[in-house]
């Protein structure tokens, strides 16, 4: 049995293929969320309805009761929210740095506007705010190399025991990263 919805056909084909592939991702985002809010109001027993897709129109689309639409949308932005952490925890396992996590976040105008480093910006969105003003924000995430859970810092640019802690010290990923630095520091020798 398939998992994957089935091709809206002829109505959209035409219009999604004038589409960029980010803009057909963002469509087929935005069907997905429609979807999942009618769902979402049928399970909970929230009367679905017929409306107007626009105020004089005579086209019609089934939707829930505003006010629960909202509640809907809310328990999907923090689903979402969840699934955006646990794939920047993969990305981190898999090795990629804080800087690609944030061109995969799209942070590059905030980090520009802020005149930041796009990698800080990508491990502030990530770790959220601090518990307290003067606590150290931390992200956590495990090793796939020495399977030690990590608390990661983020990419404060010091020696690689100082900005992840929690990796063995037998770690290959971490000798790798000790190694790298060392390396950056003779070639500015």
């Amino acid at each position: 049995m398939s998992t994957d919805a089935p091709d809206d056909g002829g109505l959209f084909a035409a219009h999604d293929e004038s589409l960029t592939p980010d803009e057909r991702a963002r469509e087929e985002g935005r069907r997905a969320v429609d979807a999942a809010i009618l769902r979402m109001a049928r399970a909970a027993g929230t009367p679905v309805r017929q409306r107007p897709i626009f105020a004089d129109s005579t086209l019609t689309t089934a939707d829930t009761e505003p006010l629960a639409g909202i509640g809907f949308a809310l328990l999907l932005a923090d689903s979402a929210r969840q699934r955006v952490d646990r794939y920047i925890k993969r990305a981190r396992e898999d090795g990629a740095g804080w800087r690609e996590i944030g061109k995969a976040l799209r942070l590059q105008q905030a980090a520009g506007e802020r005149d930041g480093d796009l990698g800080a910006e990508a491990f502030e969105y990530a770790a959220g705010p601090p518990a307290q003003r003067l606590d150290r924000m931390w992200f956590g995430w495990k090793c796939p190399s020495c399977l030690g859970t990590i608390t990661d810092y983020g990419p404060c640019g010091g020696h690689p025991d100082d900005c992840e802690h929690g990796h063995a010290g037998n770690c290959q990923r971490r000798a790798a990263a000790v190694t790298a630095y060392q390396a950056q520091w003779a070639d500015e020798e």
